[in-house]
């Protein structure tokens, strides 16, 4: 039988999910979108410094009395040192498939918009494009990107803009900053952002629920409010689980909404389009919000625990939908995209299911993959799921 190749198997297709199912290291993503911040959606995709470890940064730190006073030659006070760096101002990966190297640091840990000096593109990172997703959620906002930015300030305090993106410590205002944010800022002084890569400037996203995004904007805005009221690296840190639950929740309810569209070739519900800052409330009102209950009781209380389990199962049973309906509309984005010029949103696609040389297509494709080499033993679920093809008349149909 004809080999499977990397096309036919694809599953990402942006267009509906920006977001990559996979684990996420959320700290990372966030550092990224900080990037993103600041080059207005250009990323930095490589590096000219040597790869640091945290004991580079004590080196740095020995050499510098002038900031940094108390180093001695003592080995067991830099290591001391070397350890706090790694675990509360570093992300740090180990060297080696087995894990077993010396650790380096994969960016700082992301509390000001300097830790982004450090940041290294050569490391693989778990960000998923979480940080695009976040990007294109703020980035016509006036809560991160805009001049009256609630964000950004917050981000840049105690710096000046040098450079295109790059920043250094502003000494008139360095009294005023508490003594993280100081000693951070001394230590990336002497380093540079590096050059962004303009040939991958993020693509806008058109979400396929509007207003799951005003949310996600008009939450944040709440929760920075209390930016001058908590230590810095806490309100970090609540972002980070902030955007974190909203990013699990819109993947959710898009969800149903892609199971919807697959099904009935109905984009978007009746609300989301007409809902805004002022009227957050009638999400409430979408048959597509993600229904959930949590048991508080442990599993204490048997009614609790049986619908926290049912209102699971039913996610479930929606998500293993979703692949189904997921890989459908985009093998339908295939077949679109050979009618040029091409630039069918997913408002539009389903229509592609009504066109003429639809079925012929993807009858063809099947074709390609379905020859079997003589006395070739085929997988019972691959055999199966070829016969169900066959018979059916209509490939959209076939997948359901």
């Amino acid at each position: 039988m004809m080999g499977i190749n990397k096309q036919h198997k694809a599953f990402r297709f942006d267009k509906i999910m920006p977001i990559d199912a996979n684990n996420i290291i959320l700290e990372q993503a966030f550092a990224r979108f900080l990037v993103l911040i600041r080059t207005k959606g250009v990323p930095i995709t490589t590096t000219n410094k040597d790869t640091i470890y945290p004991r580079s940064l004590v080196e740095l730190i020995a050499d510098d009395p002038t900031h940094f006073q108390g180093m001695t030659t003592d080995t067991h006070r830099k290591q001391l040192l070397e350890d706090w760096l790694a675990n509360e101002f570093a992300t740090t990966i180990k060297v080696g498939r087995s894990g077993d190297g010396d650790a380096r640091i994969a960016n700082m840990k992301p509390i000001h918009m300097s830790t982004i000096k450090l940041l290294d593109p050569r490391i693989r990172s778990q960000d998923r494009d979480l940080s695009k997703f976040l990007y294109n959620v703020f980035q016509d906002s006036d809560l991160i990107m805009g001049n009256e930015s609630l964000l950004l300030p917050y981000l840049t305090t105690g710096t000046a803009d040098f450079g295109d993106h790059d920043s250094k410590i502003d000494e008139s205002k360095a009294a005023e900053l508490d003594i993280e944010t100081l000693f951070l800022l001394r230590l990336l002084n002497d380093f540079k952002v590096e050059k962004v890569d303009k040939k991958k400037r993020i693509t806008a996203h058109d979400f396929i629920c509007p207003a799951q995004r005003q949310l996600i904007i008009n939450d944040t805005a709440r929760l920075l409010v209390y930016k001058d009221s908590m230590p810095r690296r806490e309100l970090i840190d609540y972002l980070i689980m902030l955007f974190a639950f909203h990013a699990a929740l819109y993947c959710l309810k898009s969800f149903r909404l892609i199971n919807h569209l697959a099904d009935t070739g109905q984009y978007r519900c009746r609300h989301c389009r007409g809902i805004n800052m002022g009227s957050l409330d009638r999400l409430s009102e979408c048959e597509f919000q993600p229904d959930i209950f949590v048991d508080l009781t442990s599993g204490q209380d048997k009614e609790c625990d049986r619908m926290a389990k049912d209102k699971v199962a039913n996610h479930h049973a929606i998500m293993y939908n979703y692949f189904r309906s997921h890989y459908k509309i985009k093998k339908i984005d295939e077949f679109a995209s050979r009618f040029p010029p091409y630039n069918h949103s997913i408002e539009n696609l389903m229509n592609f299911t009504n066109h003429a040389d639809f079925n012929a297509y993807f009858h063809v494709r099947l074709t390609d993959i379905m020859g079997v080499e003589e006395n070739e033993i085929i997988d019972p679920e691959i055999k199966a799921i070829l016969d169900a093809l066959v018979k059916s008349r209509n490939w959209c149909n076939a997948l359901k």
